[in-house]
């Protein structure tokens, strides 16, 4: 296992330069914050669902399944609206290859999978599966280093929060890192990283639980049993953008599992999209927001690991699954995990589209 310590100063990451260099450039802008600067910045933020509730209404005044199906026809007015919704939309290659195909797959000849989810007969995972095998049947191909780079505001607002919350930690000679759901835990290597240079740690020992991971160097994987036997107890989980993804059967017996491993003061992170938490959002509303926000991830993660969908060939994306988090989930994990005292807080961080939810628990045995 590779240890982090102090003498740790560059994180490797092999095959991924370019992560490597937007978490050195982000972590050289957070230092340069204040912990009050940075409170102040997450507290004030303004980025939210309901922005993006809001200016769509101006767009689709009237929602119903032929006004919404009219309004993704409509390449320039869907356009218009993002860049109205996300102010760094523009020139962005991600967001114009999101409405790109999502507008071809509207205008396709038989569009009605898109139609049968808005009218209550097809469920989000069935349409989703119907458009991964429109964009491949049309030849999808995008630029890694690109889609990559788009990524770039969206995770500076994610990052800085969640270095926040990491600040909070109490100083410890040696602190045990669990990523669930990290695949090769490119992610959990930068915050290594940073707690050893904040001074919250002298070592991290790198953990992981990925059933499907393709291993990273450096990070011990755990398979269920050894979750379930380890004597090992960890000081932060974190599941970032994951959960989302795994089927209901499986999402909260691993992750409970995991949090019941904490020590007492630990935290745990749950990074989330597609979140909503407004009961005034009409019902065919959520649904537009949880289709656009499942698209966007579904082309965002064609240009990041094609190979994901190309695995079950020959029916491309035969394992994609998408459900996404719903407010009494938060709920849920306090009520199940064997630990007595959890507290838990939710940010809302933005941007408006695809948004970013963020809940931190913390342990008290």
């Amino acid at each position: 296992m590779q240890i982090f310590s102090g003498s740790f100063k560059t994180v490797k990451i092999v095959g991924q330069h370019i992560i490597s260099a937007l978490s050195n450039h982000m972590l050289k802008k957070f230092n340069n914050h204040s912990r009050r600067q940075l409170s102040y910045l997450i507290r004030s933020h303004k980025e939210s669902p309901d922005n993006f509730f809001k200016m769509m209404r101006t767009y689709v005044n009237k929602p119903s399944v032929k006004a919404i199906i009219d309004f993704l026809r409509c390449k320039s007015t869907f356009k218009a609206a993002l860049d109205h919704i996300n102010y760094n939309t523009t020139d962005n290659y991600l967001y114009e290859q999101f409405v790109y195909w999502i507008n071809a797959y509207a205008r396709k000849d038989t569009s009605a999978p898109l139609i049968d989810f808005f009218s209550g007969t097809q469920t989000l995972n069935s349409v989703c599966k119907d458009f991964i095998k429109f964009c491949f049947s049309q030849n999808i191909m995008l630029d890694k280093t690109k889609t990559l780079y788009s990524f770039n505001y969206h995770n500076q607002l994610s990052d800085d929060v969640v270095k926040k919350e990491l600040l909070s930690i109490s100083p410890k000679k040696t602190l045990h890192l669990l990523g669930f759901g990290l695949d090769t835990g490119d992610y959990e290597k930068s915050l290594a990283d940073f707690l050893i240079t904040q001074n919250k740690a002298q070592h991290v020992y790198l953990y992981g639980f990925d059933p499907y991971a393709a291993h990273g160097e450096g990070i011990h994987y755990l398979t269920e049993k050894q979750l379930k036997n380890t004597n090992l107890q960890f000081d932060i989980v974190i599941a970032r953008w994951v959960l989302h993804h795994i089927p209901l059967k499986q999402r909260w017996s691993d992750f409970i599992r995991c949090i019941n491993r904490c020590h007492s003061q630990a935290m745990v992170l749950i990074i989330e999209h597609g979140f909503i938490n407004n009961k005034s959002v009409l019902p065919i509303e959520k649904k537009f927001y949880h289709v656009l926000n499942a698209f966007f991830d579904i082309v965002a993660n064609i240009g990041l690991r094609p190979h994901y969908f190309m695995h079950s060939m020959p029916e491309i994306g035969k394992n994609f699954f998408i459900d996404y988090l719903k407010p009494e989930d938060f709920s849920m994990i306090k009520r199940n995990v064997s630990i007595n005292n959890i507290t838990q807080s939710i940010y809302n961080i933005g941007p408006n589209f695809p948004h970013q939810t963020i809940c931190c628990m913390r342990t008290y045995k």
